[in-house]
């Protein structure tokens, strides 16, 4: 998890923008290796406030 955090941390900064698509978030798990539920994933960094839920499907990552 934490290698996910630091990945979409590291291409936010990188694209100069923090919100992205769940299809964008869910690329960057399988980038990581992550391969459990692209979902339950997107869910549990949410709720550790390290994604936030802007709209549908769009989540902004915030930045420590």
């Amino acid at each position: 998890m934490k290698k996910f955090i630091q990945m979409l941390q590291l291409r936010s900064s990188a694209l100069g923008r923090r919100i992205f698509d769940y299809d964008e978030i869910k690329d960057m798990a399988g980038r990581a290796g992550i391969s459990c539920g692209g979902s339950n994933l997107v869910d549990i960094v949410n709720l550790q406030g390290y994604l936030l839920k802007k709209a549908p499907n769009m989540y902004e990552v915030m930045i420590d």
